[in-house]
């Protein structure tokens, strides 16, 4: 699946699945306050320090918060793809929200929704099967409606002590684009595969293609480099929803970089996807609101 912007319309393109469905838009955001260098938060010590922490973690079994300024094993620990969701802060002019650094996980979701696993139903064909060996609850939890997300986390925010929500369009485009131009990709404005392959699960970007995607497939979540913000696979692996619309950003392992670049968004105004849309190369990450 393809999606592309143009000044006049939004024109949808098949690979491998069609989407279907056929308005919205926007919301609130702000300007980080990062070190480049490091990417973490800059920020007094102390009571305050720990409000103002970096890192929100989630456990989504007691539905309990706990705050942490570093994470130095947040790629390797499997509790934060299956019994736990990272959130890191993103601090903004209006407000500050926390967003997920990972898109949900087949293993967090399996919590979240009650032992749900609608990727199962997906054909190999559409999403080829992980290489041997592949953490299964590590991949993005792939096939999920906006409907579905949406009742599952109304449901969890009953019990829970937190509070979860889909992203904003403009909270998923800041943390995406890192403060960076909006109209390109994290990494900034190159369309070199060297410069951009260490971030993002795609397809190479020739015209036209002469070889085949050097990542076929779904990868665990963290694999790559993380952008600026700390956020991982935040282009291509899969497609994440967005509020209001709903919209859909980010692009899968079956883009180019043109359809994942930042600001290339379609919804039900774009007759591309509806709330009851479900569809295989779709995921989300969320926003935690301690």
């Amino acid at each position: 699946m393809a999606i592309d912007v143009r000044p006049s319309a939004v024109v949808l393109t098949l690979s491998t699945l069609l989407l279907w469905g056929c308005g919205g838009s926007s919301a609130d955001v702000g300007v980080g306050l990062q070190n480049s260098s490091t990417g973490q938060l800059s920020g007094p010590t102390g009571a305050i320090g720990q409000q103002l922490s970096p890192y929100e973690i989630l456990d989504l079994q007691a539905g309990t918060t706990t705050t942490a300024t570093a994470i130095p094993d947040l790629t390797s620990n499997s509790l934060y793809y299956t019994t736990d969701m990272v959130f890191r802060r993103v601090h903004g002019l209006q407000s500050d929200y926390f967003l997920g650094v990972f898109t949900i996980t087949q293993g967090q979701w399996k919590l979240l929704n009650g032992g749900g696993t609608p990727w199962t139903a997906i054909d190999t064909s559409v999403v080829p099967a992980p290489s041997s060996g592949t953490d299964t609850d590590s991949l993005p939890a792939s096939n999920i409606s906006f409907a579905l997300i949406s009742s599952a986390v109304q449901v969890y925010n009953l019990t829970a002590h937190a509070q979860l929500s889909v992203p904003t369009l403009r909270q998923w485009q800041f943390a995406c684009a890192a403060g960076t131009d909006p109209t390109a990709w994290s990494w900034g404005a190159s369309r070199d595969p060297a410069v951009w392959k260490p971030y993002a699960n795609l397809l190479d970007n020739q015209v036209p293609p002469t070889s085949p995607s050097p990542i076929p497939t779904f990868t665990p979540v963290g694999s790559l480099l993380p952008n600026a913000f700390g956020f991982y696979d935040m282009h291509g692996n899969i497609w994440e929803w967005v509020t209001p619309g709903p919209h859909i950003c980010g692009g899968c392992f079956d883009d180019g970089i043109d359809q994942a670049r930042t600001d290339n968004v379609a919804g039900s105004d774009t007759c591309v996807v509806t709330e009851q849309t479900s569809h295989a190369l779709i995921g989300a990450r969320l926003v935690l609101t301690p």
